[in-house]
């Protein structure tokens, strides 16, 4: 919980609502974009010890949409103070650390021996799976709106 409460700065801004949203929305386009760009035409395994089914095309696929929408956002006057540049920077920060914090989750959960890390959504990983791409992101959000 301690990375999440990097969010706290960023709740006190005036843009709150739309830079958290920011966060969430490029880093849930980076997953999904990850895991069906990866199941259609990935080969290439990316870290098969600690994730055997995430492939390099499914990152790439996923890098390129979070840009991609990071970059529609900052036209989008609601999510002002994020503009085409600025929100295409986050779109690749939260692909970067949004791959770590995945990555990060997958190393604990081999070292642990469990599938999922709960049972609130099985076959999905638990929620820990929804949220661990965030757990890095928010810290590194926080880091570029203030170099921003």
């Amino acid at each position: 919980m301690g990375l999440l409460a990097f969010a706290i700065p960023i709740e006190r801004s005036d843009r709150a609502v739309a830079l958290i949203l920011a966060i969430v929305v490029v880093t849930a386009v980076f997953d999904s974009a990850s895991f069906f760009t990866g199941r259609s035409i990935g080969r290439t395994s990316l870290a098969p010890r600690l994730s055997p089914k995430k492939t390099l095309e499914g990152v790439l696929g996923g890098i390129v949409a979070a840009a991609v929408i990071g970059g529609v956002l900052g036209t989008v006057p609601w999510f002002d103070p994020l503009d085409t540049v600025s929100g295409l920077v986050l779109g690749g920060v939260a692909a970067l650390f949004g791959l770590l914090g995945d990555l990060g989750e997958s190393m604990i959960k081999r070292l642990l021996q469990v599938k999922d890390m709960g049972g609130v959504l099985p076959g999905h990983g638990g929620i820990l799976d929804r949220l661990d791409s965030l757990l890095f992101v928010v810290p590194a959000a926080f880091y570029l709106f203030t170099w921003l």
